[in-house]
């Protein structure tokens, strides 16, 4: 998958140290997020949660970039690429350590949801950035392809 993106480009994104930084970040982030998913829900379960709030828990991450994605995607405009995705990467790393703190599934429900909103600020700032960073005769490869790969469900399209 990550060969194929890199010989599509051309080795443009292997020639462009920002770029690799962006696209490693973005796969320790998702892989890092795709394999906590399962676990904080067993953490849930072990908690007292019940299926009905697991399933809340669950809902609750993918409907916050729902409905924050648009707003975030007006915040990177008007603050800048970087900025945004700092910040939501770093508010995505210091949430998690809030799993620790926090048991009771309603506390546990909330923070998957602002887990979530941190990394639906992730998502625009990554894809103004790479439509910036790219060279318009190759623009639309990446960016639809770090659309398909970050959005639940989207990652075997081709």
């Amino acid at each position: 998958m990550l060969t194929g993106l890199l010989r599509s480009l051309g080795g443009y994104v292997l020639r462009r140290r920002d770029l690799r930084l962006l696209y490693g970040a973005m796969f320790l982030g998702l892989l890092g997020t795709s394999i906590v998913f399962p676990l904080r829900l067993l953490y849930a379960q072990a908690h007292g949660a019940s299926p009905a709030q697991i399933g809340l828990m669950a809902a609750s991450f993918l409907l916050a970039p729902l409905l924050v994605q648009l707003p975030m995607g007006w915040l990177v405009d008007r603050r800048g690429r970087v900025p945004v995705l700092v910040t939501g990467m770093a508010a995505h790393a210091v949430i998690s350590f809030f799993y620790i703190v926090f048991s009771a599934p309603a506390e546990l429900i909330a923070l998957r949801f602002v887990e979530g909103v941190s990394l639906a600020a992730v998502r625009p700032a990554v894809n103004a950035y790479i439509a910036d960073a790219v060279p318009p005769s190759i623009a639309p490869r990446p960016t639809a392809r770090s659309a398909r790969r970050s959005t639940p469900g989207c990652s075997w399209v081709r």
